[in-house]
């Protein structure tokens, strides 16, 4: 009965484990390479709580806690700038990324 229990005990723990979960990066243009600022970027499952505007470097720190039993997972962001393509990118956890955003083509 004690190892049953302590076996509960474990896995109630790995289940409930949380981390919080950190992302920054850099909004840069595909073109130029000149930092993008103002640049709407937010986790894609969590709009409403997560999102975040790049500064006048273009850079964006975005955080939230997530369920992980040993890491935090990776982080789906979307980066929406006017005149840009929006974009879907993957950051670890922990981790910073330069992500180039495409001028939209016009005719």
């Amino acid at each position: 009965m004690k190892r049953l229990t302590g076996i509960v005990i474990i896995i109630a723990l790995f289940i409930s484990c949380d981390c919080y979960r950190v992302v920054t990066g850099t909004t840069i243009d595909k073109e130029t390479k000149a930092p993008i600022k103002d640049v709407l970027v937010y986790n894609k499952k969590d709009k409403e709580y997560t999102n975040v505007y790049t500064d006048s470097l273009g850079d964006f720190k975005l955080a939230d806690i997530n369920g992980g039993i040993l890491r935090c997972p990776p982080m789906n962001v979307v980066i929406e700038a006017k005149g840009y393509v929006i974009k879907e990118d993957t950051i670890p956890a922990g981790s910073n990324k330069i992500i180039e955003l495409e001028k939209i083509k016009t005719n």
